[in-house]
């Protein structure tokens, strides 16, 4: 009799669980956006300012709590390495194809690079890159320009990476930019805004409880690529992604694969006057969810792919477009 009892209170809950993921609603990902902070340095310090001209600064510290600063105007180059707990390296970088690298190897570290100007038509050629190893890492990039390229790469848990491009001349020149993202560990986070005339987006997670977001801004014939790829465990996951794109007469191509349970992914597609939408999710495991929303005015497209693997999965597609009246 118990064991019956114990049999149908089993069912009774998976059915309850089946229920409560077949009504989940499409409400975005849920992510909180941080903020640069500032460390109060001890041990080393290191601070450099170069103005105009071909600049090169390389900084190399070991030990706890360093401090490097470095602030250039011209043709730069920038290097810091640090190895210990608690760093902050900071590197702006205004000027024309200028290279920023930072590495940092404990936890609690903390990168910000900030490079291009902002002229009307924007500068161009600059390179980012900042990779970390450890717990509770923070890294900010921020360019302005075309032709930009930004990556992060971390490796820890409770990581977070924020990339910020703009391209002022966008309205007249769709040139690209590129900002990816690859984090290894658990409950890391990943944000990505980019405007311009082209943009692409790569974020690759590997863990659980990570989130990924991804908002892009385009006009005219510009395009927005954004490609998210997370991996969990078939029996955690637990991972978000969520993907907004603009692109107001424009193309928006979207692709999201997360392998492991309880995943979600958000898609939201405006691609405006005969613009294009364009979206895949991939997704196996058991009790994912998908939703997708694209809209597209006065003879644009919509395109959406949905492919789960699984038991328990959801999945909703909302799709909108208006033809020309004559």
């Amino acid at each position: 009799m118990k064991k019956l009892l114990l049999a149908v209170a089993l069912l009774f809950a998976t059915s309850m669980l089946f229920s409560q993921i077949q009504q989940q609603t499409c409400d975005g990902c849920s992510i909180q956006q941080l903020s640069p902070e500032y460390g109060m340095p001890f041990g080393n310090l290191s601070i450099v300012d170069q103005i105009y001209g071909y600049n090169d600064a390389e900084v190399h510290q070991v030990g706890l709590g360093n401090y490097s600063r470095v602030t250039q105007f011209g043709f730069e180059n920038a290097y810091v390495n640090q190895i210990g707990n608690g760093n902050t390296a900071i590197t702006e970088q205004h000027g024309f194809m200028d290279f920023g690298v930072i590495n940092q190897t404990g936890s609690f570290n903390f990168a910000k690079q900030v490079s291009g100007n902002l002229i009307p038509w924007g500068t161009g050629y600059n390179s980012a890159l900042a990779t970390q190893s450890g717990i509770g890492n923070l890294s900010f990039q921020t360019q302005n320009g075309y032709l930009n390229n930004a990556t992060v790469m971390q490796v820890g848990n409770g990581n977070y990476a924020e990339q910020n491009q703009f391209n002022p001349s966008y309205w007249f020149m769709p040139i690209p930019n590129y900002a990816s993202i690859v984090q290894m560990g658990i409950d890391n986070e990943s944000k990505q805004d980019q405007v311009g005339g082209a943009n692409f987006a790569t974020s690759y997670q590997t863990g659980w409880g990570n989130t990924a977001v991804s908002d892009q801004a385009t006009y005219g014939w510009g395009m927005n690529t954004s490609f998210i790829n997370q991996i969990g465990g078939f029996f955690g996951g637990y991972n978000l992604a969520c993907v907004t794109q603009d692109a107001f007469g424009g193309t928006n191509i979207s692709n999201i694969s997360q392998v492991g349970s309880y995943n979600f992914a958000d898609v939201n597609q405006d691609a405006g006057f005969m613009g294009m939408n364009a979206s895949t999710i991939s997704q196996l495991g058991v009790f994912n969810s998908a939703c997708v929303t694209q809209d597209a005015f006065w003879g644009g497209m919509n395109t959406s792919f949905v492919d789960q693997v699984g038991m328990g999965n959801h999945a909703l597609v909302t799709q909108s477009t208006a033809f020309m009246p004559f």
